[in-house]
C-alpha cells in the first residue's frame, strides 16, 4: 500500500511541499519557529493531556477532559500501533528521497520510521472531535483550527506527506467520536452507583470546593 501511495497521489503530495517550502523560504526562521513549535505541542500528546488533567480536576469539565484523553488513548493505539505498522510507509525525509534537501532546510528533527498516517494529525484530531461533541461551550469549533495547524506543522516540517495528514485527520474524527460515546456509557454507569461514596465523590469532586474546604 505504501508504493500504491506513493504513486497515485506523487503530484499532490508534492505539490502541498512545494508550497510549504516556499513558505518556509519566505517566511524564514520566523515560519519554521512557528510550526516547529505547533509540531512541538503535539509530541506525544503531553499539551492536550496536561489540559486533559486540568479539566479532570473540575466537575463542570471533568467529560470534557476524560473525552480528550481517551479521545488521545484511542488516536494513539488505532492510529500509530495499528495502522502505521500494517502500512509501514516511509517518511518523506529519506536520504534518497526528492525532498530530502527541503527538509534540511527546515532542520526538523528524525521521528520514528513509519509516515502514515500521521500521528500527531490523528492524535490531535481524536481530542478536538471529542472535545467538541462534549463540550457545550459555543466556541468550541474553533479547536479544529489547532488540529488543522497541527497537520500542517508536520507538512512544513517534511515528516509527512499531505496524505498521510488527511488520513491522520479520518482516524482521529472516527476515534474522537468513539471517545465521546465511551466517556457517556462510562458516566451513564457511574450514574447508576452514585450512591456509593467513592463513585458520588468521582462525580462530584471539585478542586476548587477542596481549596476553599481547606481556607475554612
Amino acid at each position: 500500500m505504501a508504493g500504491w501511495l506513493n504513486t497515485v497521489f506523487h503530484g499532490f503530495d508534492k505539490g502541498m511541499f512545494e508550497f510549504a517550502h516556499l513558505l518556509a523560504e519566505k517566511g524564514g526562521k520566523v515560519t519554521v519557529g512557528f510550526f516547529s513549535f505547533i509540531s512541538f505541542l503535539g509530541e506525544s500528546g503531553w499539551f492536550l493531556i496536561v489540559l486533559g488533567v486540568i479539566a479532570l480536576l473540575f466537575k463542570t469539565t471533568r467529560k470534557v477532559g476524560l473525552a480528550i484523553l481517551i479521545g488521545l488513548l484511542f488516536g494513539t493505539l488505532i492510529n500509530n500501533s495499528v495502522i502505521k505498522n500494517l502500512v509501514s510507509r516511509p517518511r518523506p525525509y529519506t536520504a534518497n528521497s526528492e525532498y530530502f534537501s527541503w527538509y534540511e532546510f527546515v532542520g526538523a528533527p528524525h521521528t520514528g520510521k513509519n509516515s502514515f498516517p500521521s500521528g500527531h494529525s490523528a492524535c490531535t484530531m481524536s481530542a478536538v472531535v471529542a472535545f467538541i461533541l462534549m463540550s457545550k461551550n459555543k466556541y468550541r469549533f474553533f479547536a479544529l483550527l489547532y488540529a488543522l495547524v497541527m497537520g500542517f506543522s508536520r507538512i512544513f516540517l517534511i515528516v509527512h506527506y499531505t496524505t498521510d495528514v488527511l488520513a491522520g485527520f479520518v482516524v482521529g474524527a472516527i476515534t474522537g467520536t468513539l471517545a465521546y460515546f465511551a466517556v457517556k456509557g462510562i458516566f451513564a454507569l457511574l450514574e447508576k452507583y452514585k450512591d456509593k461514596k467513592w463513585i458520588n465523590w468521582l462525580l462530584n469532586a471539585d478542586i476548587i470546593k477542596l481549596f476553599k474546604k481547606k481556607e475554612n
